[in-house]
């Protein structure tokens, strides 16, 4: 087949080629090819990444029998003597991430008979690593993210609870992924104090405000629209949190105007329009506004006096 060569790239040019001339007058080659690399690469962080797009453009057929052969490496839920703990995790996860990727994640509507063994394997995974003093990232985000689409067919299950506590279990600092998902995930449950805790614990800033706050900010007068008897931060409340992100947005245009400034006493240009672009785009964006009328509810629920700022923000909301 391949020159045995262990270089990544040589064997993704490899797949490449394949796909382009080869691969419709022997579709069997691409698999052979890939189950080659997953051989070789298995163990490795860039494994999933690596593979995805070449498993999901084979046919059905090759998929269901590239499943077979992760299904047998996998058979038994031991580690072999003759590699290390963690490098037979990190195999594990990437066929975990694989299988997910084939049967859950690319399905419009999962079905039970995947996502059950899917997520049994994967809790049994977490609880030996755990046994062994070993913890990756990716476990508890597959498994929330196999409880939130098995949300999607059992929406009476107690599958987001699950997911939650999972996430909570292993949301370390270096979790970043991990933590959103249990924003939205809280969100969803209308558990709005504990939604706000894991939503500054992200330390969301400055532009991120405008990317995340959706997932949040954007009902929270109609979930949360007082602080908690305990607070834990300056931002607690939510007339704060999202006083806080509005901020952002007048901070971000003065600095943009201040650049622009800087760009035209230097006599260079070709930054200019773009710059202004990025004024624009905030200047209007749909998550602005939804949060100026966010800001405005949540003081009208909670007895607030809305301040001139404040008013004439709603009032200049829709003009340019």
């Amino acid at each position: 087949m391949f020159p045995q060569e262990n270089s990544r790239y040589l064997w993704l040019a490899h797949l490449s080629y394949l796909q382009l001339f080869e691969v419709k007058d022997d579709p069997d080659v691409i698999l052979d090819v890939v189950g080659e690399y997953w051989d070789k690469f298995c163990r490795t962080t860039f494994c999933f990444d690596d593979l995805k797009d070449f498993v999901l453009k084979m046919s059905l057929s090759n998929q269901t029998r590239f499943r077979g052969i992760l299904a047998y490496r996998g058979a038994s839920l031991s580690c072999p003597i003759k590699i290390s703990f963690r490098q037979w995790l990190a195999e594990e996860i990437n066929a975990l991430k694989l299988e997910y990727l084939l049967t859950i994640g690319n399905a419009e509507y999962p079905s039970e008979q995947y996502l059950r063994p899917f997520i049994r394997n994967a809790i049994r995974l977490l609880k030996l690593a755990e046994k062994n003093d070993e913890s990756d990232p990716e476990l508890p985000l597959l498994i929330a993210s196999a409880l939130t689409r098995y949300h999607q067919i059992d929406p009476l299950g107690p599958h987001l609870l699950t997911a939650v506590y999972i996430l909570e279990e292993g949301a370390h600092v270096d979790m970043y992924k991990n933590k959103v998902l249990l924003v939205y995930i809280l969100s969803e449950l209308g558990l709005y104090t504990k939604a706000n805790e894991w939503y500054q614990n992200l330390s969301v800033k400055e532009m991120q405000h405008e990317t995340f706050s959706q997932s949040f900010l954007t009902r929270i007068s109609t979930g949360c629209p007082w602080a908690p008897h305990m607070k834990t931060s300056e931002y607690a409340d939510p007339y704060g949190l999202v006083q806080k992100a509005l901020q952002m947005y007048d901070n971000t245009d003065r600095r943009l105007y201040e650049t622009q400034q800087n760009i035209l006493d230097n006599g260079r240009a070709d930054m200019l329009f773009d710059l202004d672009n990025l004024r624009r785009t905030l200047r209007h964006s749909l998550n602005r506004r939804v949060m100026l009328l966010e800001s405005s509810r949540i003081a009208r629920f909670t007895n607030r006096t809305v301040g001139p700022k404040d008013i004439t923000q709603l009032e200049n909301r829709g003009k340019p």
